[in-house]
């Protein structure tokens, strides 16, 4: 049986492949998603991204390297819960805590927009008017516009001085 060597001297057909685990392939992918993003702002003008370096990246393990990202939503969580792989987007950790404040103004308003709609809709669901009143409050029956514009006394002295 003869025995084929590779260029580096070492036997290529007793060489077996080791199997790469999920978290490797995970860390690696995230690594290099990374340096992407990073070279693309840089590229295109937008904000720099923090990169890992490669030679960092030698030192460390797979956990270290998965342990530096957070999992974002893209769709958010508050709005539509959904964990599916296509709406999830790997940032750095602080990228992501920026992001999430962001996103948590975001959400805030809209919960108020369904609030004042909720109580706008209860409000023209009333059935007499005097509900619709009481519910507005004195809002409803304040005038805005007084019916004289000025007082009597300032008329008095715009006739004085005329004299």
């Amino acid at each position: 049986m003869s025995h084929h060597l590779d260029s580096f001297g070492y036997n290529a057909m007793s060489q077996k492949r080791a199997h790469i685990s999920l978290k490797t392939k995970l860390a690696a992918t995230l690594r290099e998603l990374q340096h992407l993003r990073a070279q693309w702002n840089v590229a295109y003008g937008g904000t720099p991204e923090e990169d890992i370096p490669y030679n960092d990246a030698k030192l460390m393990s797979a956990d270290q390297v998965v342990s530096l990202f957070h999992f974002d939503h893209n769709v958010l969580h508050a709005i539509n819960i959904n964990d599916e792989h296509w709406n999830l987007t790997p940032r750095l950790i602080a990228e992501h805590r920026e992001k999430s404040k962001r996103d948590t103004a975001i959400v805030a308003k809209s919960k108020r927009i369904r609030r004042k709609e909720a109580t706008h809709a209860a409000h023209m669901s009333t059935d007499s008017f005097a509900d619709l009143d009481r519910a507005m409050g004195s809002f409803a029956r304040k005038r805005k516009i007084p019916s004289r514009p000025f007082p009597n006394k300032i008329r008095k002295l715009a006739n004085k001085s005329r004299n």
